[in-house]
């Protein structure tokens, strides 16, 4: 199992927990299914996905998967990478009429194309010694907020945010999203 948070506070660390408890914006998880004999991986699937995103002041946003990419290298090895990103809500509905929300405030801050918050998990699927699934990923994201992977309910790897003004700078590769560091 691999699983992304992605923190929900402006000025701390979450506390490091992979369960799907709200306290996040941006919540996604991957199970793979599969086994090794003799050193190979004979099968590798998807066995399920699960996402959801965190709420601003207690209204959801938008948010999606990305592709996911597991594709086999060799007999022993697949690569495998996943991405998910959201943004704030854009307007609510209130006795019938749009209510600005979440985005509306941020852009009166500063006018900004970088809406979207992103992690992705990349790397590799690998049998150990003892024909066991392992898995050698490393974690990516936007600069802002915090990021947490987790494999098999461990966490393996923490991202931490930086200033809050990142959310006003755009990936080159994608403008829509907030600028970070991708593989």
């Amino acid at each position: 199992m691999v699983g992304l948070n992605t923190a929900p506070d402006i000025s701390a660390d979450r506390g490091g927990t992979p369960d799907r408890d709200g306290a996040y914006r941006l919540w996604s998880d991957v199970i793979l299914a599969g086994c090794c004999e003799d050193g190979k991986i004979r099968n590798l699937e998807i066995q399920s996905k699960q996402d959801e995103g965190g709420t601003e002041f207690g209204l959801p946003g938008s948010h999606e998967f990305g592709p996911i990419i597991l594709e086999r290298i060799d007999d022993s090895t697949f690569k495998f990478q996943y991405e998910f990103y959201g943004s704030p809500n854009q307007v609510t509905e209130f006795g019938g009429f749009e209510i600005p929300t979440a985005e509306f405030g941020l852009q009166l801050v500063r006018s900004r194309t970088s809406t979207a918050i992103w992690h992705l998990a990349s790397g590799t699927i690998t049998c150990d010694s003892g024909d066991h699934l392992t898995a050698n990923l490393t974690l990516y994201g936007s600069n802002f907020p915090t990021h947490e992977l987790y494999v098999n309910g461990s966490q393996v790897e923490s991202l931490q945010q930086d200033a809050i003004s990142e959310l006003w700078k755009p990936l080159p590769s994608d403008s829509d999203k907030a600028l970070g560091v991708r593989p």
